[in-house]
């Protein structure tokens, strides 16, 4: 369901991999309207390869900074709001024919 009604980019999935939409299915099935089912909340995270699914990355404090894949800081990391990840990250690079975010890396100090 994710990737029919979300804009295609290569953002990965956060969450259980179990989680496939069964409630959503559920209440269709007995008239419910759906809508806005092209707004996401996005995180940044990680996701290892021994995993199915990813991990969310928030920091709460500041030293640190996000860098792409080219190593240029693309984002004031004190105005970032968490759950829009997808709109900072999801900037395609029409030159190189890529996401120049993604990925992107995390970059702390002490």
């Amino acid at each position: 369901m994710k990737l029919d009604n979300l804009k295609p980019n290569q953002i990965g999935f956060l969450g259980s991999p179990g989680n496939t939409g069964d409630g959503i299915k559920m209440v269709e099935k007995i008239g419910a309207a759906l809508w806005h089912m092209n707004a996401e909340a996005s995180l940044l995270g990680f996701k290892p390869p021994e995993f199915d699914t990813g991990f969310a990355i928030t920091m709460r404090k500041p030293g640190f900074i996000y860098v792409d894949k080219y190593g240029n800081r693309f984002v004031d990391e004190t105005r970032l709001e968490a759950h829009e990840a997808a709109i900072v990250t999801s900037e395609f690079d029409t030159r190189n024919y890529s996401y120049s975010r993604l990925p992107c890396y995390l970059i702390m100090d002490e």
